[in-house]
């Protein structure tokens, strides 16, 4: 379900984005919940907390547990967002470089307790839910013109 309602069209709209000449920056939070273990992976909205600071507050708070690496990768979050915020390049030096969203090389920066940077993170999603989710033509642009953004 995730990949038809969020990672196909998140992926297909950032290379829409950066066709058209957006700065885009992509992620993927893979932040996990310490009491519960890998059992949920992340979830729609887990990254909020996070983004806030508020991972020890609200109705998570039971299962998120707090380390070293909840309060690190939160802070390293909200530092982001906020230099995003103020319409700098969200990456800085407690994360590897956050490579801008490009349709020829579709990087994203994993964010978790380890970050990375990611290929094509939604690939699969975007080949299984996009001809579902777009006109083929205008699906084919996408995939095919990276300099040229679709239109039907």
């Amino acid at each position: 379900m995730s990949d038809m309602v969020f990672h196909a069209p998140a992926g297909i709209l950032a290379d829409t984005l950066s066709r058209a000449g957006g700065e885009v920056y992509f992620y993927r939070f893979d932040g996990q919940l310490p009491l519960v273990g890998s059992y949920t992976g992340a979830f729609h909205g887990l990254d909020i907390p996070f983004v806030f600071g508020t991972v020890r507050k609200g109705p998570l708070a039971a299962t998120m547990g707090w380390s070293s690496d909840i309060r690190t990768l939160s802070r390293r979050m909200q530092k982001s967002w906020a230099r995003f915020a103020h319409g700098e390049v969200p990456g800085h030096d407690g994360l590897p470089s956050w490579p801008q969203w490009q349709p020829t090389t579709r990087q994203a920066l994993r964010l978790a307790a380890k970050p990375g940077v990611l290929e094509d993170p939604h690939a699969a999603a975007r080949k299984l839910w996009g001809p579902l989710l777009l006109p083929t033509p205008v699906l084919s642009s996408i995939d095919a013109q990276p300099s040229r953004v679709a239109r039907e």
